[in-house]
């Protein structure tokens, strides 16, 4: 009978240290700093219509602080293609349903005062099924940094799901949605295109998400 407890204990030992280690095991901080190159980041020059996936420009030492990423836009007008930063297949993948309640950060330099919030993007894929997930966030960029925090709750973003090539009709996010789909996260974006101004230049840095705390 001494034995039969003894053992009872030791198993009892080895799960606790089995469930504490795990529970330990929190989702860190998965962060794009460009302080030593562009991270798998690219850019197109028609990001809402079909486009191909180029570098961005690269700079060591202008970032915020360090080395950043910046997309040039050469086309001016109201009708004008859309810029914007993308990361697809890289560690901006995979399941990231724990970071429900957790936020986006970035850092953010235009080469001109502008007026309109700064569009923050996700999906699931382009492809039937998918959604992508938008929010904006103030102020506007501008010609000083800013840094920008959205929270990765569902009250702050809406969805559309694509059908082929185009999205359908935007509707706000549940946390359902939002949470089944950071289950399967496959691209992050950042658009990058806030004037309609030739020789638009806009300068991202410390692109970020963050576990919620606790």
């Amino acid at each position: 009978m001494r034995a039969r407890t003894i053992a009872v204990i030791a198993l009892s030992g080895a799960l606790a240290l089995i469930f504490g280690a795990t529970a330990i095991a929190k989702p860190q901080t998965v962060k794009s700093n460009f302080n030593t190159d562009i991270d798998n980041w690219g850019t197109v020059d028609n990001f809402d219509g079909l486009s191909i996936l180029e570098d961005p420009g690269y700079t060591p030492t202008e970032g915020h602080p360090g080395g950043a990423i910046y997309a040039d836009d050469d086309d001016s007008g109201p009708g004008e293609n859309t810029m914007a930063f993308l990361a697809f297949g890289t560690r901006f993948t995979g399941n990231f349903s724990a970071y429900y309640g957790g936020k986006i950060k970035l850092d953010m330099l235009e080469n001109e005062s502008t007026s309109k919030k700064v569009r923050i993007e996700f999906g699931t894929g382009t492809s039937q099924g998918g959604k992508a997930f938008f929010a904006k966030a103030k102020p506007a960029p501008g010609t000083d940094w800013q840094s920008y925090s959205v929270p990765l709750t569902a009250a702050h973003w809406q969805y559309a799901h694509f059908g082929g090539m185009s999205l359908g009709p935007l509707k706000p996010a549940t946390k359902r949605i939002l949470k089944r789909s950071l289950h399967k996260l496959k691209v992050v974006e950042v658009v990058a295109d806030y004037s309609h101004a030739a020789g638009e230049t806009v300068t991202l840095d410390n692109y970020a998400w963050v576990p919620p705390k606790g």
